[in-house]
């Protein structure tokens, strides 16, 4: 599976965190974008709005909430990106769709701890290699 088959899949797990998918009307709600990517309304500072990619770094947890489903015991698909390929992908769509920013979760891959270091090195990739300086979101693991 290559990198954009990936991220597909991934964008589409990350459905299952609803934060900032529901609003009053269709433009507050999140939709699908090219090549099926889930996209989400964002207000922007000054006025007006743009979208966010949102996105999980690995459907694969080894965590076993109840509720979650994906959660360890869970039949579903499982996959990941490295933080080069979620950096490198995240740039090709900002600079294609005009994202204004990335919004990161992921499954606990191994522990918290090595999770988020993964997402702290996407969003350093992001900053310092590609030298983005627009939104970054990594949910706290």
């Amino acid at each position: 599976m290559d990198t954009r088959e990936k991220l597909a899949k991934l964008a589409d797990a990350s459905q299952y965190d609803l934060s900032c998918a529901c609003g009053t009307d269709k433009d507050d709600r999140r939709h699908r974008g090219k090549e099926g990517l889930w996209l989400y309304p964002v207000s922007l500072p000054r006025g007006g709005k743009s979208i966010m990619l949102k996105t999980l770094m690995s459907s694969a947890c080894v965590n076993d909430c109840k509720y979650c489903p994906l959660r360890a015991d869970a039949n579903a698909e499982r996959c990941g990106l490295e933080p080069t390929e979620i950096a490198k992908a995240f740039i090709e769509y900002q600079r294609s769709l005009h994202l204004h920013g990335l919004f990161l979760s992921s499954g606990v891959v191994r522990n918290p701890d090595h999770t988020m270091d993964r997402m702290i090195e996407t969003a350093q990739l992001l900053r310092r290699k590609y030298a983005y300086r627009g939104y970054i979101h990594l949910k706290v693991i």
